[in-house]
């Protein structure tokens, strides 16, 4: 059966889609989407397995920005990179379930989305200014940052340059989607500058429920049906935590 764009994301859109129909990978693309050649994927998927971390991150990186009219690629890479390593066997699940909820629809808003969550400023308190954010799968932050980051200072805004999280979170409605900010962020005891692209909030996002399973569920049953089957053997190597 041929999918294109379109039905995968009305598949994503529909309650309860994923379990009323079949999900399957969009099998086609359309003519206005840039061709990625199936060596550079392959080239990425390989360097998610190296030895270097800096290696893996960046290859994560680049995966992460993938469309979803691209995966069926993936697919094929993973097939025939089989028996594959377990560090990219760990790292694909998050590749996949990002590139399908990154291509889900978006609000027509002139507000930008950066895709960061405090579960603790959901319920009214701002106590720390230094506790990381979670990184909502499917938005900027997901593959723009890592886990245990702490944003300090936006160079295109006049913040200070220790900000907490409520200037963090004023700021970030002030651009458009498609910004580009250079964020000055505190990863592993290290300042870092990071290019960080921005977008608009996706509309199927449940702000009372923003990391709640339903938003993704279209998306683990695709991985489910179409990748975790190439996994099976390394998946029981991998140990649980």
């Amino acid at each position: 059966m041929r999918i294109h764009r379109a039905s995968l994301m009305l598949l994503l859109l529909l309650p309860g889609a994923a379990g009323a129909a079949q999900a399957t990978l969009p099998t086609t693309a359309p003519a206005v989407l840039r061709p990625l050649p199936a060596e550079q994927i392959r080239q990425w998927f390989t360097r998610l397995g190296d030895t270097s971390p800096e290696a893996r991150e960046a290859a994560r990186f680049e995966l992460l920005g993938l469309k979803a009219e691209e995966l069926p690629m993936l697919r094929a890479v993973v097939a025939a990179s089989r028996p594959i390593r377990p560090a990219q066997a760990t790292e694909l699940h998050d590749i996949v379930v990002h590139i399908l909820l990154a291509g889900t629809p978006r609000a027509e808003t002139p507000q930008a989305f950066l895709g960061l969550f405090w579960p603790d400023a959901q319920r009214g308190r701002l106590e720390d200014a230094d506790t990381p954010a979670l990184r909502l799968i499917g938005c900027p932050a997901f593959r723009f940052l890592q886990d245990g980051d702490v944003i300090k200072a936006i160079a295109e805004k006049n913040t200070p340059a220790d900000m907490g999280r409520e200037e963090l979170m004023a700021a970030i409605p002030s651009f458009k989607p498609g910004d580009v900010l250079h964020l000055t962020v505190l990863r592993h005891g290290q300042i870092k500058q990071i290019a960080v692209q921005l977008d608009a909030r996706p509309i199927d996002l449940d702000a009372s429920d923003p990391t709640g399973p339903a938003r993704q569920a279209p998306a683990e049953k695709i991985w489910t049906d179409e990748f975790l089957p190439l996994l099976a053997e390394e998946m029981t190597a991998i140990p649980a935590d």
